[in-house]
């Protein structure tokens, strides 16, 4: 109180708590299982030890093509170190949208036009995409999700059915904005 005005007290949400996102209104939170980061991690190991052996055979005449095989082979090997320490996070769908585990906003709810499953759309492997109203800025975790544009795919090293509860979840979400009625 300020001569005589009444000023509320004001809470100030920062989106961390012990450098973890508020967990008290969570509605759904998708992670990649330890089994699956280190399979995906594997493949691209082999992957990247395939082409760096295939450079070195005798099969391999070019100096350009052995090049271009070790270059390749060092890239899926960084990749599946990028792949293994990126998809050590999680995502939380809570009624503002969706966040990483740091409490960052991927996608607010309101931003969201459509939610893609179907067998057909251009969507990461065991997920699905959303198609935004408005345009975000590029942003790229692999094994987790993308996001580029107006469109936001999720999946990847996630069991689908993480993300099928998850996408379930954001049509509920969408049709309770719509209608105005609280489903969750």
């Amino acid at each position: 109180m300020v001569s005589g005005v009444y000023e509320p007290r004001v809470r100030k949400v920062t989106g961390y708590q012990r450098g973890k996102a508020d967990m008290s209104d969570v509605i759904v939170k998708i992670q990649p299982s330890v089994v699956r980061r280190i399979f995906a991690a594997i493949i691209l190991c082999i992957s990247g030890f395939v082409m760096i052996n295939f450079a070195f055979s005798p099969t391999a005449q070019s100096i350009l093509l052995k090049l271009t095989l070790i270059c390749l082979g060092l890239v899926f090997l960084w990749q599946a170190l990028v792949n293994f320490r990126a998809t050590d996070a999680a995502l939380f769908l809570k009624r503002e949208g969706l966040f990483d585990e740091h409490g960052t906003l991927i996608c607010s709810l309101s931003n969201i036009a459509l939610v893609e499953r179907s067998w057909f759309s251009f969507k990461p492997s065991n997920g699905f995409l959303l198609r935004l109203h408005e345009p975000q800025s590029r942003k790229w975790v692999p094994g987790f999700y993308w996001r580029m544009g107006r469109r936001l795919g999720v999946g990847g090293s996630i069991s689908p059915a993480q993300t099928k509860e998850m996408s379930d979840k954001l049509v509920l979400l969408m049709q309770e904005k719509a209608m105005g009625i609280e489903l969750l």
